[in-house]
């Protein structure tokens, strides 16, 4: 992942064992991790490190930018569902 804008933090999401199944990682052509637009959510992203999906979810406000492989502002998420949570002033200030 390139980067997060304004400090924010990546949740990973916890899943059970064998809920990802139909993601498919590709092998990578330098070694690196490969990021995959989540299939339904413009917010989350799986990254593929040694064959295996890693579901991830960008901070409120920010959606997967496949161009960038980072969570991003202005973002066209297409058909691809989009969360409204937004985060406190609280949750930011701690953030930053």
């Amino acid at each position: 992942m390139n980067y997060v804008p304004s400090g924010g933090y990546l949740k990973r999401v916890i899943t059970p064992k064998g809920s990802i199944c139909g993601v498919k990682c590709p092998a990578s052509s330098n070694g690196e991790s490969v990021y995959i637009a989540h299939e339904t959510e413009c917010g989350k992203f799986y990254e593929c490190s040694s064959s295996s999906p890693i579901l991830f979810q960008c901070p409120a406000g920010l959606y997967f930018d496949q161009s960038a492989n980072a969570c991003n502002w202005n973002v066209d998420c297409g058909s691809l569902v989009t969360s409204t949570v937004v985060a406190s002033a609280t949750e930011a200030s701690v953030q930053n």
